[in-house]
């Protein structure tokens, strides 16, 4: 992987077409990142009343442990920033790791969790001392890595630790869990493929995603193929930890037989199928240059809006790749998001299992810090200061809290830089914004509007918002015939603010001008009667997961007028309540798909 990564890293990633390929990417998927990022999930503490031992280390982190077993300590990583850093990125895997170890039960057979790209097993040493009852597993290529693996647990006497070098899709262990942090390039993919052959469930924290090239499905094919033909691991590469284990019960190499029973699960570039709907190789290859970022690009704040926005999509692809092979899947953010600029925590388990059926009440939306303003809307604002746009949007939250104030000037005398943070911040706040002023005066005027019933706005598309909207998808959850899970996907994808399409992004590039549709829209319709017929649905498969759609069917007799008037065709007018994976498009969504019925 390290080769792929320095070769990429080593071209100049084109600002102009990355940028302009995370807008059309955040479009295409209808991603509201409104000034927060909402695809991103959280997973609460899990009960821990008969878990001692891991009740008081998430109550009192390493301290709780042995010292040995402190990845910040001498005898892991010298460097004490870094130390720091690794303790919070180990908190945060363990903490997701352990919410899925808990559901498994091991009183009839020891469970095996594998520390893949595992290192010095910072991990899988954590996940030792925590679980004795599980046996870990370290993997790596290198052996250096993995000697001082056996020299940390020379003290700590870990009975249940174990190593193994060799490439991971070498790796032949049956295994109950994958974990692996900073898994560099197509070691991620490898990681996640091995687990879905397994049906294991992973926590994954991928790392240099430039490495993640069209030739990588290539690279990953012929590795993924010669572990599928071997039957037998490399004895050669496997250290003394391991060898003499693989033979007992608890650690059983898989079977020629049951190595020709396990399915072979497509892999390309992009992984998933919505993506490759959506992204060709060339553009997806942008797109990982654009998302492969480290700690010197963190603090070029200019570049990392909207360059972080690249990585979410990358993982996004990850995430659905796992839910078309009937995998729920959870995309989170290591706390806190300082503690490594390769963020990104990958958590899944296959949805047949109903042992994790209790970790849906754990699952939380995790909006982490604004970053962007507005991102799906308008490119104008791609390119903003993380450090001002989170100074200004505090600000404005402050001055959108206090009903004596009306209007505000912010950013004077600060800069272009500063004032175009303060416009996106006011934009993602949706308050009215002005600059003025003049030279070292000028500043950005914010005052605030009063919502209407009905407001009518552009976000690559045209559609009806405000507290009527608002209103109407209220009464239709209030009847309880919509799945939660599916309420959480919008609300992760799209936020929590709904909307009625008027004119779709297709519409308003057939009618060539998007302003004069606008305006027109504002004119004719900001009065318009909408009438609610009821609840409906609509599904599809993708790969081997359901995705059902659902929305309130409306109707709106103006609006419809207004698109034949614009030489546009009739629309089924809809407000989406929920989803299983994304909205479905191209299909209708009228009277004939209502199964709660208003009327």
């Amino acid at each position: 992987g390290n080769g792929w990564s320095d070769a990429i890293r080593s071209m100049n990633v084109n600002r102009k077409a990355g940028e302009k390929l995370v807008h059309e990417l955040l479009e295409q998927l209808e991603l509201n990142l409104d000034g927060s990022l909402d695809v991103y999930s959280s997973l609460k503490y899990p009960n821990v009343e008969d878990h001692q031992r891991l009740g008081e280390f998430f109550k009192n982190g390493f301290e709780a442990l042995d010292p040995g077993v402190d990845p910040g300590s001498t005898d892991a990583i010298v460097n004490h920033v870094r130390g720091q850093h690794k303790r919070e990125q180990v908190q945060a895997i363990v903490l997701a790791a352990s919410s899925l170890m808990l559901c498994m039960d091991s009183t009839n057979r020891r469970k095996v969790g594998v520390d893949f790209c595992g290192g010095r097993g910072v991990v899988g040493i954590t996940l030792a001392a925590l679980f004795p009852e599980w046996d870990i597993v370290v993997l790596d290529l290198k052996p250096g890595a993995l000697k001082l693996v056996q020299t940390r647990n020379e003290s700590l006497k870990l009975k249940n630790i174990k190593t193994w070098q060799g490439d991971v899709s070498q790796f032949q262990v049956d295994f109950d869990l994958a974990v692996a942090l900073h898994s560099c390039g197509i070691a991620a993919d490898l990681v996640l493929q091995k687990a879905l052959i397994q049906r294991a469930p992973f926590v994954i924290v991928p790392c240099c995603t430039g490495a993640v090239v069209p030739q990588s499905a290539a690279l990953l094919r012929v590795a993924m193929n010669k572990a599928m033909i071997s039957s037998k691991t490399n004895e050669s590469s496997t250290t003394n930890g391991l060898k003499n284990e693989l033979q007992n019960e608890n650690l059983t190499k898989n079977s020629s037989q049951e190595v020709a029973k396990i399915p072979k699960i497509p892999v390309s570039m992009p992984r998933s199928i919505l993506f490759q709907r959506i992204l060709n190789e060339s553009c997806f290859c942008e797109l990982a240059q654009a998302a492969d970022f480290g700690q010197g690009e963190l603090d070029m704040t200019k570049e990392y809006c909207w360059r972080r926005a690249a990585k979410t999509l990358l993982e996004l692809d990850r995430i659905y790749a796992c839910i078309d092979q009937g995998y729920r899947t959870l995309l989170m953010k290591i706390r806190p998001l300082t503690a490594s600029p390769k963020n990104d925590m990958l958590v899944g388990w296959p949805k047949e299992c109903e042992r994790f059926s209790k970790l849906e009440e754990q699952i939380t939306v995790d909006t982490f810090v604004p970053s962007i303003s507005s991102l799906a809307e308008s490119s104008k604002w791609l390119d903003v200061s993380e450090s001002h746009f989170a100074a200004a949007h505090l600000q404005l939250k402050q001055f959108c809290a206090d009903p004596s104030v009306t209007q505000i000037c912010i950013a004077q005398g600060l800069g272009s830089v500063a004032r175009k943070a303060a416009h996106a911040a006011a934009e993602s706040l949706e308050l009215k914004h002005t600059s003025t002023g003049k030279g070292n005066r000028r500043s950005v005027l914010v005052e605030k509007q009063v919502m209407s019933p009905l407001e009518i706005r552009f976000r690559g598309y045209i559609g009806f918002f405000g507290s009527k909207i608002e209103s109407i998808a209220k009464l239709a959850l209030s009847k309880n015939v919509v799945p939660e899970s599916a309420l959480n996907q919008r609300l992760r994808l799209r936020g929590s603010e709904f909307h009625m399409t008027l004119c779709s992004s297709i519409d308003i590039k057939q009618y060539g001008k998007a302003n004069e549709v606008l305006d027109r829209c504002r004119r004719q319709l900001s009065c318009a009667e909408i009438t609610v017929l009821g609840i409906g649905c609509v599904e599809e498969k993708i790969g081997l997961s359901e995705n059902k759609v659902y929305f309130v069917v409306v109707q709106c007799a103006a609006a419809q007028n207004l698109r034949l008037n614009l030489g546009l065709l009739p629309f089924d007018f809809h407000i989406t309540l929920g989803f299983d994976v994304k909205d479905i498009h191209g299909v209708r969504k009228d009277r004939s798909t209502i199964f709660y019925s208003f009327l």
